[in-house]
C-alpha cells in the first residue's frame, strides 16, 4: 500500500488541528470555507452532486492525502482549477483523523521555505495520475472492463499483500464503486458476480484480488 509522506504532509499534521470523523461523516463541503488538509488515518470521498440529483465520487483519499489542491493553488498561486458550480463533499468512508491548516500558517511557512512547493508538486503529481486512471478507466469499453480496471488501480493504491492475495483496505460497496463509475449499483452487482466466478475476487468486509495480472486482463487493458 502507498503512503503519501512529504515534508508539507508532515507541516500540516503539526501545525494543523486535528478533526476526529466518524464514518459517513462530512468534513468539508462547497458550503464551507476550505483549509487545506492531510488525512492521517482513515479514508475520504470526494463526491459531487451533479445537475440531476445524482452522485458521483471523484476520488478516494488515504492516509498521506493532501486535499483540495484548488483551495492550495488558488490560495498560493492565484490559479482557479474549477469553475464547476456543483456542490461537492468530502465524506469520510470509515472513522478518520484529519488535519487542517489555517491559511495564513500555510502562507507564512511557503514564504519561509520555498522547497515546499516541491512538496505540492508532488502530492499534485499523484493527483494526477489518478485522474489519468479515471480518463482510462472511463475510456474502456462496457461497464464489466471499467469495474475490473477500478478494481485493480484501487487494490494498486489501497491493496496490503495477504495470502489469499491482495486485500483493499478501504471498505467499498457497490453502490461506492457505481458512483465512481456513473454506473448503478445493480451493474455493479451483476458485473461483481460474474468477476468472483472466475475466481479473481473475493470479499468478506473487504475485497480481495486473489489474481492481479489476470484482473487487468478482464479490464482488456
Amino acid at each position: 500500500m502507498y503512503i503519501m509522506s512529504t515534508r508539507l504532509t508532515q507541516f500540516i499534521q503539526d501545525n494543523g488541528t486535528e478533526v476526529l470523523l466518524n464514518k459517513n461523516e462530512v468534513f468539508q463541503s462547497s458550503d464551507q470555507s476550505p483549509k487545506l488538509a492531510c488525512l492521517k488515518k482513515g479514508y475520504i470521498k470526494r463526491y459531487l452532486i451533479k445537475a440531476d440529483g445524482a452522485k458521483s465520487t471523484q476520488s478516494i483519499y488515504g492516509p498521506g492525502y493532501v486535499f483540495p489542491l484548488t483551495h492550495a493553488y488558488k490560495l498560493l498561486l492565484n490559479i482557479e482549477l474549477s469553475n464547476s458550480n456543483e456542490p461537492y463533499y468530502y465524506e469520510s468512508i470509515t472513522p478518520a483523523s484529519v488535519y487542517a491548516v489555517e491559511d495564513k500558517v500555510l502562507v507564512n511557512e511557503l514564504t519561509a521555505d520555498p522547497l515546499l512547493y516541491k512538496d505540492l508538486f508532488i502530492v499534485s503529481g499523484e493527483r494526477l495520475k489518478s485522474n489519468i486512471q479515471q480518463l482510462e478507466c472511463s475510456s474502456l469499453h462496457g461497464a464489466y472492463n471499467q469495474l475490473a480496471y477500478e478494481l485493480y488501480c484501487l487494490a494498486k493504491l489501497y491493496g496490503k499483500d495477504t495470502k489469499k492475495g491482495t486485500k483493499l483496505l478501504v471498505p467499498v460497496t457497490h453502490q461506492d464503486l457505481a458512483d465512481i463509475l456513473d454506473s448503478s449499483r445493480e451493474t455493479v452487482s451483476v458485473n461483481i458476480s460474474k468477476l468472483k466466478q472466475l475466481g479473481i475476487i473475493e470479499n468478506d468486509k473487504h475485497y480481495v484480488v486473489t489474481d492481479m495480472e489476470r484482473l487487468l486482463e478482464e479490464a482488456g487493458i
